[in-house]
């Protein structure tokens, strides 16, 4: 993904869509002044990803919802004059054995073609939307907690310098790192976090920790007690530890209904908010920071910064 020569005059609408395990996603901005100006953003609970880990295979409601999410998306790209678009696939659409009929049958109902990134691509886009959304100067760890991954990256400035992949998310958490009497198992994930981690080389710590992501910016949502989303409220906002804990632990023995009403701005997380911020916080006592930034921005930010 890069930026094309256009001529001086030509101004690019462009579009960006994330579909992911959970949610599709889409933005649409334009170059203004050196920087994007947004105009339309959209995020429906898809579930593409529901049911893969055990059948290895997107079913076809999935596939149905994702259709149905896209050819909605389809009508604000037109209101919009979109001159360009780019649609991804993240983690589901990676493990799913019929991955090239779900691309074929996306393109067929709705004329836009899906790229499948690797792990590494995704964790160098929600770098650079992180990066440069927040304006970031000094050493950053961007972390982004999907549905059966999670992806970090690293550098300094917006230069970034590695990035790692675990298979750790929130609706993979359910089914790998769960007891039926004890409930999650967090030694065992605090230990695949580092594992992970010393694998991969990273050893200099960063001054900023970002989180990205549907639960990152679900939690801060719950902990402002906010009833619906707000951009301009969350975005850049700090986090703690102890309260992200504290709000998984209350969440926990509420009932899904209960958590629901609570969060009137996502009721569809609702099933999954638990295992998301228990995967944040693990991650965050690994790595030893009590405070993180959380960045409204994900992919299609990170897109749009590669397009414009």
């Amino acid at each position: 993904m890069c930026k094309k020569e256009k001529p001086d005059d030509f101004i690019t609408t462009a579009c960006a869509i994330d579909l992911g395990s959970n949610s599709a996603l889409i933005l649409i901005g334009r170059e203004a002044n050196g920087q994007i100006e947004v105009v339309y953003e959209d995020m429906r609970t898809t579930r593409l990803g529901e049911g893969v880990s055990e059948t290895g295979k997107i079913s076809i409601k999935a596939i149905n919802r994702a259709i149905d999410t896209i050819s909605t998306f389809k009508e604000a790209i037109k209101e919009h004059s979109v001159t360009e678009i780019h649609c991804i696939g993240t983690s589901a659409l990676r493990c799913a054995e019929n991955r090239k009929q779900v691309i074929d049958e996306i393109e067929k109902k709705t004329g836009i073609g899906v790229e499948v990134i690797d792990e590494e691509e995704e964790a160098r886009l929600s770098f650079i939307s992180a990066t440069h959304s927040l304006n970031i100067e000094g050493r950053c760890i961007v972390l982004d907690v999907g549905s059966y991954s999670s992806q970090l990256s690293w550098g300094a400035g917006t230069e970034i310098e590695g990035t790692l992949s675990l298979p750790i998310g929130c609706l993979i958490l359910r089914e790998t790192f769960t007891d039926e009497e004890a409930g999650y198992d967090t030694y065992a994930i605090e230990s695949a976090i580092k594992g992970g981690i010393e694998d991969s080389g990273m050893k200099e710590r960063a001054d900023t920790l970002v989180l990205v992501g549907g639960s990152a910016v679900a939690g801060a949502s719950l902990l402002l007690g906010l009833s619906e989303y707000s951009r301009r409220i969350i975005h850049g906002i700090s986090v703690g530890l102890d309260e992200m804990e504290d709000m998984a632990v209350s969440l926990a023995l509420m009932s899904e209904d209960a958590i629901r009403q609570r969060m009137a701005f996502e009721p569809e997380r609702a099933d999954i908010i638990v295992p998301g911020l228990i995967v944040i916080t693990r991650f965050m006592r690994v790595l030893d920071y009590n405070i993180a930034r959380v960045s409204w921005w994900g992919l299609t930010y990170g897109m749009l910064v590669e397009i414009l």
